[in-house]
């Protein structure tokens, strides 16, 4: 992806998931994964406007109808 939009990631570093929702290109979100947060898989999932994030503390497109097959809860 070329484009300097949002994308949610998840990863694993080895010991536990990690599951990102950041702006930038595919490079900057592997730069991202792999080498900042140590991820030592990553998969950068489906992204811009149609990826919600809903946690306690953070919410994302969330007014929008998701339909997730991955969701951080």
């Amino acid at each position: 992806m070329l484009r300097n939009t949002y994308h949610t990631a998840i990863g694993h570093d080895g010991n536990q998931w990690i599951g990102v929702y950041a702006k930038g290109t595919g490079s900057q979100i592997k730069e991202l994964m792999i080498n900042k947060l140590g991820c030592k898989i990553a998969i950068m999932l489906d992204g811009g406007h149609i990826a919600a994030v809903n946690t306690k503390t953070f919410k994302a497109n969330t007014s929008q109808l998701q339909n997730n097959m991955i969701q951080f809860i």
